[in-house]
């Protein structure tokens, strides 16, 4: 009952907050309501370090309000600090001091994220420093991973207990949030949702918080509404990039074999929606969905363009063609982008660099642009146009040595622990899923809680497999034993 508190209190908090916004308040009011029971809920239920709490803040920011809490900076001169900037240069410095060189050298995770980085680096000062504040811009992909240094270290930092608090909190806050959204938008109030694709993802991340991490917790039913709640306010989202994200976690529970949390994540939602297209419920998406059956066809548009290349509607006046919806527009870009990198083999090897405009194939005129575009909507070609063969490879070889450690760690443990990474690790593959459709990794309110996540992980998972880990050993050994001292 302890685990759901934070979570009933997050709902009641919230709903307060969503009936504030329809006032003229919006959603000022709510940002500051939300805060305030964000920052009561860290301070009463752990006694961790200024920066370990700092760290959740920053990430219940990113979590509830996307990028217009990503947005908050201050200038230098032409250079803008973000708010994630100040957390790294305050968190970072802390959480050096307190890991062992040597334990980071001996870790396989760590020595390929530290090599994927430096060669980043030296491919920004060798071509990207002519290009100013863009190619600052463009190489913070790479730079975000020294989150992965400040999860590590605070994955310990906070018992498991708070740990728990603090998600139920931060999901609960989040559905109630995202439903005043909704409210929002339909009585033209100016609480907005915040960036879609990276809402889909921490819903689908809060639906398998409720199923995975809370298994052992009680009130079974309420666990169960509050998952399938999360799935079904993604598909008024319309995000496709999410339909990839659940076919993969369902495919990581058949490996698995959590067939309770299958089940769990696919019937009850299915059932609800079955429901909502015989009675033929009007509902409105994004982007204009008007039945369950026209939101359900959009999501799986992104099937049919990698089966045949066309994308599917039911709207007559866009062509059925290889030239219609974002998804083509995606496609072709990668496309040309990936043709231009192969065509010499520096570029193939080495990439064109950060801070090179790579919309060339599609003709945009940027120079007056509010938010110029970056990304071609796609991590991994990004990845592989700016850097090359080379740095693609790097990174590929970073996220294999991390699904390697933590895949090895669940098998061993198939404790509440053991849920508990599980989870950590749907929770970034879901992010990995949507960053191969989106601008999601380039930007702070994605990246810095993907590479902490990966920190995480790899803590929990060599307190899970501590007998090839021996400082890891020791430390798991001193707590035990210090545990028992207390208890005794």
């Amino acid at each position: 009952m302890a685990q759901l508190r934070p979570a009933v209190f997050g709902l009641v908090v919230c709903g307060a907050a969503g009936v504030v916004a329809a006032t003229s308040f919006g959603l000022q009011m709510v940002a500051a309501l939300v805060t305030v029971a964000v920052a009561w809920c860290v301070w009463r239920f752990t006694h961790a370090s200024v920066f370990a709490v700092a760290t959740l803040f920053v990430w219940s920011g990113y979590v509830l309000f996307s990028r217009d809490f990503a947005d908050l900076h201050f200038s230098i001169g032409p250079l803008p600090i973000y708010v994630g900037e100040m957390l790294l240069l305050g968190a970072l410095p802390w959480a050096l001091t307190r890991i062992q060189p040597s334990h980071v050298a001996r870790n396989a995770f760590f020595v390929a994220l530290f090599a994927w980085m430096g060669y980043c680096a030296l491919r920004l000062v060798a071509g990207g420093l002519a290009y100013g504040i863009d190619a600052l811009r463009d190489s913070a992909i790479w730079y975000y991973g020294l989150f992965a240094i400040v999860g590590y270290v605070v994955w310990q930092s906070l018992s498991r207990s708070a740990w728990m608090r603090y998600f139920g909190f931060l999901f609960g806050a989040l559905l109630v949030l995202t439903v005043a959204s909704f409210a929002s938008e339909s009585l033209d109030l100016p609480l907005k949702v915040p960036r879609e694709d990276v809402l889909a993802a921490t819903l689908l991340a809060a639906a398998n918080f409720f199923l995975l991490a809370l298994r052992s917790a009680r009130f079974t039913a309420l666990r169960l509404i509050a998952s399938s709640v999360a799935i079904g306010l993604m598909l008024p989202l319309e995000v496709r990039s999410a339909t990839v994200g659940v076919l993969l976690l369902m495919g990581i529970f058949v490996v698995q074999r959590r067939w309770s949390t299958l089940v769990a994540m696919v019937a009850i939602p299915s059932i609800a929606f079955a429901l909502l297209a015989v009675a033929n419920v009007p509902l409105s998406g994004r982007v204009g969905g008007s039945t369950a059956g026209d939101l359900l066809n959009r999501q799986l548009t992104v099937i049919s363009l990698a089966i045949d290349g066309r994308v599917a509607s039911n709207d007559p006046a866009l062509p059925h063609d290889a030239t219609s919806g974002t998804a083509v527009w995606r496609y072709n870009w990668w496309t040309a982008l990936i043709g231009d990198t192969l065509s010499t083999p520096e570029k193939a090897l080495f990439g064109v660099g950060f801070g090179t405009d790579i919309t060339w194939p599609l003709g945009i005129d940027q120079s007056n642009a509010e938010r110029p575009l970056r990304s071609p909507h796609n991590i991994a070609v990004n990845i592989f146009t700016r850097t090359g063969a080379l740095g693609l490879g790097l990174w590929l070889t970073m996220l294999g040595t991390w699904v390697w450690r933590v895949l090895r760690a669940i098998r061993v443990d198939q404790s509440a622990d053991g849920d508990y990474l599980l989870w950590m690790t749907t929770y970034v593959v879901t992010i990995l899923a949507v960053a191969l459709f989106g601008v999601v990794l380039e930007g702070p309110f994605a990246a810095i809680p993907f590479f902490l996540l990966m920190g995480m992980a790899v803590r929990q998972a060599h307190e899970l497999v501590p007998a090839t880990e021996p400082h890891v050993r020791s430390a798991v050994s001193s707590r035990r034993l210090a545990g028992v001292a207390t208890s005794g």
